[in-house]
């Protein structure tokens, strides 16, 4: 072999040496690096299939501590003393004089007679304080749940005519809701509220209001023969267009929604004005409705008082039952149960979102806790038992809740109290109940119901939030007024879940880049004269640690600072929704297009020609 021969092959002998060298001393002080930046990973055992079986085997203690967990009332009874009787006494009548005349107005929107309505409301207040977590709600009948039970009833009295009485069909769709309730409570799976999106229940509710508006319009103003089995849109242009043909009612229903509005905003602005009186003006404001139903139904006396049985000069609620003439077994027919059961998830969904965002806003207010599946299973209870006793599907109500709230209520059993009001005015106030209004229950339904119509505040902070959500609000809204409830809450939960998939799939994950960070103390003036700040000009002892941020500085960070690569040959890549097979594909293309970009390979490919690359 040549001499020159001799030389190039030593030399490169040596520099493919030297470069694996450089690589080996590259990668020990990468690993050195990284165990610096990283803890000892801590690697578990994992358990075998019997191990794991075992486990589930519930024990004693488990056991006890399950059945415990049923009955929360058994933590606070026995610490329970006359303060809170006292506090307690006076909140539940408060609220049950509330509550009297909501319940009869509800149960008009379920198509049912008033006293349906309090034996809904006495059947939830009696039961929920035994199973409940929260000493803020108050379980009965709600505007909303009143109008989907109606809706339930004539869409099967349509399709059925004459097979099932109205009572019949309300029964069983409590009896299954309740049923299935109760499962889902007594299996824990309170959690699966978590994955119901929070829009589609917001225009949901709004709509349902103002469907719940237009259908009593008609009844405030005494409009005959308006439809309000159709969509709010055709009952809202029917009323405007036989506005017309309005009786004596009109001035009933006007003047009571009249007189509730101006005593709310009056009572309002002397807790201001007055706070050292604020619990009186509290107290008034709670029981305008039962105000307004004392001072229309003593009108309504006056005019009727001497006339015969049967006539009237507007439309009053009539004859009621006394006590509970309604009680029994539920009807239990397969047939009935089959029509009931397509409708029953929407009605679930409703009453549980409603009552479980109630319940954990007091929670959070007033400092405990709720637990959801709990909260589900009393729901279950009270709506499982309620048709026993003649009730219909009930849920937490907010302004009954409220009010509650308002009256210094300081346990659950606040409810019993409530329980002997309304039984009090089922078996010695029929007599009076039968003189009140319609125009003027109609006026109470629509004054409560505005309240629950998304303010203008509200969709603005949808907006800043999402706008692509608030447009699926708006989508909902305009849905149910054109079509109906059923339809909109399908699509608004369909749109939501397509979003949160699109989001789960196309979010793309984000590079991070390290910044050193170190604490610095600022110097202040006597003054406080944040502008005479100045940082100390020694600041070699203090300890720097690494922060990382997005590369891309896409997260309004100071663009003055400085992003360092994490180290050499070393990517940080923070994935926006977890990593799973909807987003797998769009993060490995954004990782390796990106490392492709900023890196090389180690060893040049010299003996591969031109030619033979890959395009």
């Amino acid at each position: 072999m040549k001499l020159s021969q001799r030389v190039g092959s030593l030399m490169k002998t040596l520099l493919l040496d030297s470069s694996q060298e450089s690589s080996r001393s590259q990668l020990t002080e990468l690993t050195e690096k990284s165990s610096q930046l990283m803890p000892d990973p801590y690697l578990e055992r994992e358990p075998t299939a019997s191990e794991w079986l075992a486990s589930l085997v519930p024990t004693k203690e488990g056991a006890h501590r399950y059945l415990r967990s049923l009955f929360p009332s058994i933590g606070w009874i026995p610490r329970y003393n006359w303060h809170w009787l006292l506090a307690d006494c006076i909140a539940g009548i408060t609220v049950g004089l509330v509550v009297i005349p909501q319940a009869m107005a509800y149960a008009l929107l379920a198509t049912l007679t008033p006293d349906f309505g309090l034996y809904t409301s006495f059947a939830g207040a009696a039961i929920y304080w035994l199973f409940g977590t929260s000493k803020d709600i108050v379980i009965g009948t709600t505007a909303v749940g009143s109008l989907l039970v109606g809706n339930v009833i004539s869409d099967i009295q349509e399709s059925h005519p004459g097979a099932y009485t109205r009572v019949e069909i309300a029964k069983t769709l409590s009896f299954m809701a309740g049923a299935i309730l109760l499962a889902i409570g007594l299996f824990r799976l309170g959690w699966i509220v978590e994955v119901i999106p929070y829009i589609p229940i917001s225009a949901f509710i709004t709509a349902a209001s103002i469907t719940i508006m237009s259908t009593q319009f008609p009844v405030m103003m005494g409009i005959p023969g308006i439809n309000t089995r159709e969509s709010p849109y055709k009952v809202i242009i029917n009323s405007l267009q036989n506005l017309g043909h309005t009786h004596s009612d009109a001035a009933i229903g006007v003047s009571c929604l009249i007189l509730l509005d101006v005593i709310r905003r009056v009572c309002a602005k002397l807790e201001v004005r007055q706070p050292s009186r604020k619990r009186l003006w509290v107290t008034i404001s709670s029981l305008r409705l039962s105000f307004a139903m004392l001072l229309y139904t003593f009108i309504s006396w006056l005019v009727h008082r001497s006339m015969p049985k049967g006539e009237s000069k507007f439309r009053i609620v009539g004859h009621i039952d006394k006590g509970f003439k309604h009680a029994g077994v539920p009807r239990f027919d397969a047939e009935l149960l089959g029509l009931v059961l397509p409708q029953a998830p929407i009605i679930m969904l409703i009453l549980v979102i409603e009552h479980i965002a109630i319940a954990k806003n007091f929670g959070k207010q007033f400092g405990y806790q709720v637990i959801p599946s709990q909260e589900i299973m009393a729901q279950g209870t009270a709506n499982l038992l309620g048709p026993f006793v003649g009730g219909y599907a009930c849920t937490g109500s907010f302004g009954a809740s409220a009010v509650l709230v308002k009256a210094g209520v300081k346990t659950p059993l606040a409810g019993v109290f409530s329980a002997l009001v309304l039984l009090l005015a089922l078996y010695a106030l029929t007599a009076v109940f039968y003189y009140i209004p319609r125009a003027a229950l109609a006026g109470l339904i629509i004054h409560a119901v505005l309240n629950l119509v998304a303010s203008p505040k509200t969709c603005y902070k949808y907006w800043r939030i999402s706008p692509f959500e608030f447009m699926i609000w708006t989508v909902g809204v305009i849905v149910a007024i054109f079509t109906g409830l059923e339809t909109s809450i399908y699509i608004t939960i369909g749109l939501s879940l397509f979003l949160l998939l699109v989001r789960i799939a196309r979010t793309p994950g984000q590079f991070l880049g390290r910044v050193p960070v170190q604490e610095v103390t600022f110097d202040v003036n006597d003054h406080g004269d944040e502008r005479a700040e100045r940082p100390r000009q020694d600041h070699s002892d203090r300890e720097v640690r690494d922060a990382y941020i997005p590369a891309n500085r896409k997260d309004a960070s100071n663009p003055e600072i400085v992003v360092q690569s994490p180290y050499p040959g070393v990517f940080v890549y923070r994935f926006p929704e977890g990593f799973n097979y909807l987003n797998q594909t769009l993060q490995l293309s954004n990782l390796t297009s990106y490392v492709r970009r900023r890196t090389r390979r180690m060893t040049k490919r010299d003996d591969v020609r031109s030619h033979q690359l890959l395009w």
